[in-house]
This record gives structure tokens, C-alpha cells and sequence, in this order.
């Protein structure tokens, strides 16, 4: 069977564990992914190869004795946090607890606490549900366990907005991105978008990328052009394909685009308000959830874990002084890697170097410095290496 940890867990034989409700996977716990265990199709090789690439870490001589990717931390700009099980919370501690979802270092730009409010006439949830496929992991139900791209990799919420649709709120997304660099997260995930650029946002981008830090953007849906912030450059980003492999419908494409993920019929975290402040969670039965927010979090997962494959300090020792060479490295490696489209394929018509792979992406051997190319300021205008 496919077998990955969860923090701080030791390779061994794999054993499953059972989860009751309310109770976050023990640490030092092994986690196995059943051999007859239906997989979500993204994260299988229909998706975006991602099962392969966790047996990988595993393959390696000697293993690593911990979760690879248990020190590597995404800062993750959307509508906040929500307690849920398979993001490791811990709801029957006083506060609740998760060894996931680091809400306390987080921040909210409207109030103290980056939990999200529930507000009915945004996206209520969407901040979870996303973080779900980045960092999620529940294992309860063997036959069809439920697993993020980089399961438990750590996420640090920042609460910058009530909607996905985020003109109103261009100052939170640059000082949240600004915030998350100076938390030294590794990786930035902004599943918004806006209409019109900001000056502000485009200045914060291009310090978190001379630092080093890959910054993940959704292209869009339904509105047909890529939205800001991933039309600047210095960014990833990504659009959508749905389980047939082809480009999902309602995606944005243009040369903006860099690669497309898996954004349709994706099975996702169930989040419903309940009594007392409370909310019913879970996971939804049916693969439903749709969006290129959902590509972007996928790819978010697989810069987490091509970062721990490396080391993030040897990838800092490689690219000495010049920092801006990771986030450099990992988008050359990804369309490098990635599945082509066909000849004469819709992918090839704006959604950029095709699907991403993880396991492939793996394999490609770190480009030496003199072999990347700094790009263009954030707002610079387009530069052909976005």
C-alpha cells in the first residue's frame, strides 16, 4: 500500500488507525493508505500524480524518519479558519487545538482572530475547504480516506477578505503577503482575485519572491481573463482541468496562465453552521467542489512538498544570495514536468505547459544557477518566463 505520516511520525509497518469524531489523528501515529482504497481522482495519475510522488518519499534511502514536509508552512490568504477534524483541530480542547492550522500565529485584517465569521453573503468556509486540499487528511472512512496534496503540511491563516472576489481588499493582500513573509512562510496561496492590479500587491510579490518564497494564484473562472493577482509576474499561476483531462469549462486561460491542476468534481471538506457558534463538519459524500481555487491549493501541496524533497536550507545554500532562484527553479521544473497537451489539444490554446505532475516533478534534477532567469518586476508587464 501507498503509506505517508502525519507530523512527527515514524516510518514503520503501515497500520491504520481509527479516528472517532472530534479527535485529531494521534501524534506519532502511522497513516496507510489501504491498498483498495478509492483515491480522489486529482490526486491519483488521472489528476495530479500526487499518491506517486508521496511513495517516492518513502522509496528514498534511508527514509525520512519524520513527515518530509512537517516544517515547511504555507501562508494562506483567504476568509479564515474554521476548526475541522481533518485539519488536525482538536474541538474538544479548551481552546481548540489543531497541529495544522497555526491560528494563532495567524492574522486578521477586520478583527483579532482569523477565524472566519460566516458571513452568508460572501464565501462562508471557502478559507477551509481550500486549506482541506492543501493540508488535509481523515482517514476514518478506509475505503475512501480523504487526503490534501501535502497532508498536515502547516498552514498559517491570514483572514484578508468575506469573498473570493477581492477588489475591495488590495492593502490586506499586500500586508498579509508582506505578514507572511516576515513569518518566513515558504509558500503563499492567494485563491482570489481581483479585477484591477494594485501597485501595493505587486510591491509585496516581488519581495516574497527575492526572498525566496513560491507564490501560488488562481487564475480564475467564469470571468474569461486571468484576474490579479495572476496576471502579475513572479507568480504561479493556475488554471483548471476537470477528470477527463482537459481544461475545465469555466477556467480563465491566456497567457498567463502556467500550468493547470485538477478544479472540478473535487471532493472537499463539509462545513455546516450549526447551534451555539458551533458548526457541523465532515466530508461531502460527492466530488462537487469546483473552482481554480482548488488547483491553485493542489499545487500548493506539491511546492510543499518538492520544497521538503530538496530542503529548503540546501535550496537557500544553492541559490546563495540570490533567493529569487527558488521560486524560479520550482515554476521551470513544473512546466518542465508537467503532461503535455496533445497536439492540436483546447490546452493548448492558453492553459499554459499542461498538467501538473508531481511525481515527475520530483524527479528533474535542481537547474544550476547560471541556467535561470530573473523575471521581470511583479507589474512590469508581461514577461514571456511567467
Amino acid at each position: 500500500p501507498k503509506v505517508f505520516l502525519p507530523p512527527n511520525a515514524a516510518i514503520s509497518k503501515p497500520t491504520l488507525i481509527s479516528k472517532t469524531a472530534g479527535a485529531v489523528v494521534p501524534t506519532g501515529a502511522t497513516l496507510a493508505v489501504p491498498a483498495n482504497a478509492k483515491i480522489d481522482w486529482h490526486l491519483n495519475d488521472r489528476g495530479a500524480n500526487v499518491v506517486a510522488a508521496w511513495q517516492k518519499f518513502l522509496d528514498r534511502n534511508p527514509p525520512s524518519p519524520n513527515l518530509p514536509w512537517k516544517d515547511i508552512v504555507v501562508g494562506h490568504l483567504d476568509t479564515g479558519y474554521i476548526a475541522h477534524e481533518a485539519l488536525a483541530w482538536d474541538i474538544s480542547a479548551t481552546p481548540p487545538v489543531s497541529t495544522t492550522v497555526l491560528h494563532t500565529r495567524g492574522h486578521d485584517y477586520f478583527d483579532a482572530d482569523p477565524k472566519d465569521p460566516w458571513i452568508s453573503s460572501g464565501f462562508p468556509g471557502h478559507g477551509t475547504r481550500i486549506a482541506g486540499a492543501i493540508s488535509g487528511f481523515d482517514p476514518r472512512d478506509q475505503k475512501h480516506p480523504y487526503y490534501g496534496s501535502a497532508p498536515g503540511v502547516q498552514i498559517i491563516p491570514y483572514r484578508v477578505t468575506d469573498s473570493v472576489i477581492a477588489d475591495h481588499v488590495p492593502h490586506h493582500i499586500a500586508d498579509a503577503i508582506d505578514q507572511a513573509r516576515s513569518d518566513d512562510c515558504h509558500i503563499i496561496t492567494v485563491c482570489l482575485g481581483a479585477l484591477r492590479g494594485s501597485a501595493r500587491v505587486a510591491r509585496a510579490v516581488d519581495q516574497a519572491y527575492e526572498k525566496g518564497m513560491i507564490v501560488v494564484c488562481a487564475a480564475g473562472q467564469v470571468w474569461p481573463w486571468v484576474i490579479y493577482p495572476g496576471r502579475f509576474n513572479r507568480v504561479m499561476t493556475v488554471s483548471g482541468i476537470g477528470p477527463s483531462g482537459s481544461p475545465w469549462g469555466s477556467a480563465a486561460s491566456g497567457k498567463y496562465v502556467d500550468w493547470c491542476a485538477p478544479a472540478d468534481q473535487i471532493r472537499r471538506l463539509k462545513i455546516k453552521p450549526g447551534q451555539n457558534g458551533n458548526f457541523e463538519t465532515g466530508i461531502k459524500p460527492t466530488a462537487d467542489g469546483d473552482g481554480t481555487s482548488y488547483a491553485t491549493a493542489i499545487t500548493s501541496g506539491i511546492a510543499a512538498m518538492w520544497l521538503a524533497w530538496h530542503g529548503v536550507q540546501n535550496l537557500r545554500e544553492k541559490y546563495a544570495g540570490q533567493e529569487w532562484m527558488i521560486p524560479a527553479a520550482f515554476k521551470k521544473l513544473v512546466k518542465a514536468s508537467c503532461n503535455p497537451w496533445p497536439t492540436g489539444s483546447a490546452g493548448n490554446t492558453g492553459y499554459g505547459a499542461g498538467i501538473i505532475n508531481a511525481s515527475r516533478l520530483l524527479e528533474q534534477p535542481l537547474p544550476d544557477a547560471g541556467t535561470l532567469n530573473n523575471e521581470a518586476a511583479a507589474n512590469a508587464g508581461f514577461d514571456a518566463l511567467h
